[in-house]
Parts: C-alpha cells; structure tokens; sequence
C-alpha cells in the first residue's frame, strides 16, 4: 500500500519555513536554474498587480510536488520557483534593511525584516536585531534552507553566496563568472535574477510599498503543497499535474530512478561520480551535434533489443516503445544496477569521443539521425578496444551509402528498403563473429536488389538535385579519388561557380552560351555547377565572372587544403587566359559528380 499523500493549499511564507531539522533538497536529477529576467520580470508584474488589486484575495502560484522522507524534502516539481521566491526575499531583505537603518521607528520594516529572516535563516525573531547589525553576518553565514544536489548544475554555489551577503555588491565580488563572457551574461541566472530583483525592488518609491509588498508576498500568495512519501508516488503526481514548470523528460525519470535505486549512502556517491564524467562526455558530444542523454539511452535501448532478440528472428519487429516504458516498466531489472547501467552509457559515449572528428562519420551524421541507432550498436563491439580504421571506414560507408540512396529515393525512412533492413542488420552489427567484410556483402546486395535497375534514374536524380549534402558528398570521392585527405571545414558554404543571379547575370549567360532563362535556372543548380568553398571567400565573391572566382578559389585553398574541388579548378585554369565556365562544362562536371556518387552506391 503507498504511503500517505498530504496537499494542501497554503502561503508562500508557510511554504518555506519547514519544520524545526527539515531542509529542502534539489535532487540530483533535476536541470540546472533557468528561469530568465523575463521570468521574474513577469513575476514582479503580476504581484504588483495582485497588490493593487481587490483586498481579501489570495494569487496562486501552482503546486509544488515535494517528496518528503525523514527530515529530507525533495522538491519534485517547483525548484525554479523555489529559487526565485529565495532571492527575490533576500533583495526585499536588503532594502528592508536599507528603510530599517534610516528610520529605526518604523516598526513595520523592523516586523517584515524578522519575517524575511526567520523564513530564510531559520533564526527565531526573538534574537533578531530591530536594525542591521555586525550580528547579521553570522546569521547569513549559517544559510542553510536548501541545499543543492543537482549534478546538472554548474552554479550552485551562487545561491550560497548569495544568501551569505550581506548586499548586492558583495555577491557580485564572489559570485563565479563565465569565461570570455561580457557585462551580465558573465554571470549564472541565479546571480542576473537577483541583481535584477534589487534593480527592480529600488524603484519602489516609498517604504510603506516594500512592507506591503513583503506582507502580500508572504501571506496572501500561495501554492499548492502536494507532499508525497514515496518517490515513485510524487514523479507520478507530478506527470499528472499542469504544472507552471517543464515536464521532466523520459531522461530526467530513468535518471532520478537509478538514484532511487542506489542501495546506501557510499553506492549514490559512487553513482554520482560516474553521472558527472558521463554528462562532461554527453557535453564534448553535444558541441559537435553527436548526441545527447536522450539519445544514448535511445541508443543502448536499441542495442539492448537486438542482443536479446527482441526485434524478432528476422529483425522484423520494428515497433519501437518510447524510453520510459522501455526502461521504467518493460526492463525494470536494467536499473536495479545503476553503476553498471552509468558504466554501459559511459562506454559508448567514450566510443563516440574516439571517432567523432572522423571525416567520413561527419558526412555520415549530415544525413540522418537514425543513423546512430545502428552504428552505436557496432561500436558496442570495441567497448574494451579501439576500432581498426579500415573496420569502421568500411561500416561507414556501408550506411552512407544506403543513406544516400534514401535521399534520392520517394521512399521514407520506415519502409522495408532501410528501417526493416537496418533491423535486420543490426545484430550482425553486434556480432563479433559477423566480420565487416559479411556485412559490406550484404549491403552491396541489398542496395543492387532494390535500386540497380533504377540506376540511370538515380544518376539523373544526383545530377538535378538541389541536396546540399550530396555536394559534401562530390568533394568528399573527389577527393577520395584523388588520393587526397578531406575533413569538413568548420565554415563552408555552396558555391555556384556560375552564379544564379546579380548585375551581369545576362552577360555572364551569354559568355556560357545557355540560350534562355529556363536552360539556364536548371543548369545553375546541377550538381557540377556547385562545389564546397569558404563562407568568407564564398561571400566575397558574390555574383562575379568566373574569371574572378578563380583568384578567389585560389585564395581559399591557401587558407584552407579541405577544398579539393576549388583546388582542381584553379590547378586547370589559373594559366588560360580568359577562362570561361559554360554550359558544357557544367554539364561535363555534374556527369563527372553523378558518375561517381553511383560507382560508390554500388560499391563498383
């Protein structure tokens, strides 16, 4: 039987000030604090508003879901507006301390100053100075109201430093600042909503506003205080309720039931080191667009389907179910374990650092996401080794060249032809007995069953396609088959060597000898009339004449070796005088560009 649930509708001022020895708690699990100065700024404006308005009333600031054991409240649901009622009460704080140092008679300032003390210091207005005094910065270096767990969170330590100041500028001296950042976006979102808070509170022209604003604050705004003794019981109250916050993702639950999961005290520490090397790896991953928590968990459930046949004998069941059924009802006993479970992730996060700057995995990511679904499995392969070069290079080109085939093609990505197949597929891709070789065999097979016959369409589909990967794609052989290195430059556009449009477009379609407009529209986009160049350089040169472009070219590939095809044609065409770039080559180049995409297509 669950444990009881309390809810219970009550004050802000009630909300925080939990019973003697309790402390709120952000778990582990929970993001980083995000709300923005739009946030508070629309906070401040609605209790403004609820000041101004009918008297008697209460304004409702949501529920909050705690899950409370022993003297622990975790806070489920309401963390970003837990902090943000914390520092926008210690700037009231410092400016009631600014109304109480001037005029010691003001006995409501003196009565809000205690309120705002006892809530966030826990101390008993007995022992309360009427006025600030040295005894204040004792009280504030004893702040213990919530501690914050969270392994998300870079900055959670500002909040300490900040409710152990004694003003604005002496939490501006010791709060952390971001690296090559400028004026307030050097500093976290705890610090920017709490400067922004005093900013805010200073305008309020008369002290009788501020100890009302405090009084409102604290006693007519409420929340709804749903506190729940188990854990499971508050994460389902929480995806229940319409709540003011983001709903936690399916990473955020499987996250906080591995914490759930841990037996002791030194099994969560252990958990939690492991958790951090692991987001710092997901970091390094997302800067380069590989992957996210999300979908390494979406990875390791698809690996984990193929190694126990659940995708079927022939890899037919393709029938996917979301993360959170998967992990938290389907494979319940996959989380019991959660070191191991952290170490699983860890290892092909690890796998995916070891190839990410790959040339040909950056071509390959370019197409489609589904694509690391299936490669992660074969990397499941080399937990404890490094993959051969020749052996991933292979299982890349494997799957480039079926993705390719899936963009030329009026079929989607769940048809028979690539999803049922890469089900199929996959667990020869887990199979360390299945060499890279079989599964080159069965690709080659598979591609030539479907689309050899479609050959010659295909070959037209290259040539008029406006895909810019199959551009990436052209100078990535080119230079493969130049026996030449090729990486993606960080910065490139397409280039149309003939330009599409500007000033001298008439004359520059004449010199190409294209007879009319519509002749011309559809040789521009052909596939030979593009190539990769730098943005700089790319813009630069604008609509110019050919002739131009190629000073250009030249210019780029001294810069920059990654452009083959720009250094083709300025090696062909620096020491003719008058080059021209007309429609003929053009056409030449793109059957060049098409002729070659097919040959790696079918692995000829």
């Amino acid at each position: 039987m669950s444990k009881k649930m309390d809810s219970l509708q009550i004050s802000i001022g009630k909300y925080l000030q939990p019973e003697e020895s309790q402390k709120f708690i952000i778990p582990e699990f929970q993001r980083p604090y995000s709300w923005t100065i739009e946030n508070c700024d629309l906070l401040i404006e609605d209790i403004n508003s609820f000041l101004d308005g009918e008297k008697g009333s209460y304004y409702y600031f949501g529920a909050m879901v705690i899950n409370k054991e022993d003297n622990v409240l975790s806070i489920i649901d309401g963390q970003q507006r837990t902090i943000t009622f914390i520092l926008l009460l210690k700037a009231l704080l410092i400016k009631i301390n600014e109304i109480c140092a001037n005029d010691n008679n003001n006995k409501k300032a003196r009565n809000r100053r205690a309120d705002i003390i006892n809530l966030l210091y826990g101390i008993s207005k007995d022992n309360i100075s009427d006025t600030p005094c040295e005894d204040d910065i004792e009280i504030y270096k004893n702040y213990k109201l919530i501690e914050n767990k969270s392994i998300s969170e870079p900055y959670k330590d500002d909040l300490n430093i900040i409710m152990k100041s004694k003003d604005l500028n002496e939490a501006r001296n010791n709060v952390s600042e971001k690296k090559y950042k400028k004026h307030d976006n050097k500093y976290s979102a705890y610090f920017r909503n709490f400067k922004f808070f005093c900013e805010e509170i200073n305008k309020i022209k008369t002290p009788e506003r501020v100890t009302f604003f405090v009084e409102k604050l604290l006693n007519d705004c409420n929340i709804i205080k749903i506190e729940c003794a188990e854990f499971e019981q508050a994460i389902d109250v929480f995806n229940s309720l319409n709540s003011k916050g983001l709903p936690l993702t399916d990473p955020d639950i499987i996250t906080s039931s591995l914490y759930a999961n841990c037996k002791n005290e030194e099994e969560r520490k252990a958990f939690d080191d492991k958790w951090q090397d692991l987001l710092k790896s997901i970091q390094e991953l997302e800067k380069n667009n590989i992957c996210d928590l999300n979908s390494l968990l979406m990875q390791h459930m698809y690996y984990l389907r193929a190694k126990n046949g659940d995708t079927g004998e022939d890899g037919s069941n393709v029938t996917t179910p979301g993360l959170r059924k998967y992990y938290l009802e389907k494979n319940k006993k996959i989380l019991l374990e959660p070191i191991c479970f952290c170490k699983s992730l860890s290892n092909i996060a690890n796998k995916w650092l070891e190839i990410q700057k790959v040339p040909l995995l950056k071509l390959l990511l370019m197409y489609n996401e589904n694509v690391k679904l299936f490669l992660s499995s074969y990397l499941y392969r080399f937990i404890d080794q490094d993959i051969p070069n020749i052996n991933l290079e292979v299982i890349l080109s494997c799957m480039l060249r079926l993705f390719v085939v899936l963009e030329l093609v009026d079929k989607p990505f769940s048809s028979t032809e690539f999803k049922i197949f890469l089900f199929k597929e996959q667990k020869k891709l887990i199979d360390n007995y299945c060499s890279e070789g079989q599964i080159s065999e069965h690709f080659n097979a598979h591609i030539k069953k479907f689309w050899l016959e479609e050959k010659t369409e295909l070959k037209n589909r290259i040539i008029e396609s406006n895909k810019k990967i199959l551009v990436y794609l052209n100078e990535f052989l080119f230079a493969k088959e130049k026996h030449k290195k090729f990486d993606i430059p960080d910065k490139c556009d397409i280039e149309h060597i003939m330009p599409s449009s500007g000033k001298d477009i008439e004359a520059i379609r004449k010199n190409a000898e294209i007879e009319n407009k519509e002749d011309f529209n559809q040789l521009v986009n052909q596939i030979g009339n593009k190539i990769l160049l730098d943005a700089s350089i790319n813009r630069s040169l604008g609509h110019s004449w050919f002739e131009t472009k190629l000073k250009g070219y030249k210019t780029c590939i001294e810069k920059e070796k990654n452009y083959p095809i720009a250094k083709s044609l300025v090696e062909t065409y620096t020491d003719i005088n008058n080059p021209v770039w007309n429609k003929n080559k053009i056409i030449d180049a793109s059957n060049r560009a098409a002729n070659r995409i097919i040959r790696f297509i079918f692995n000829d």
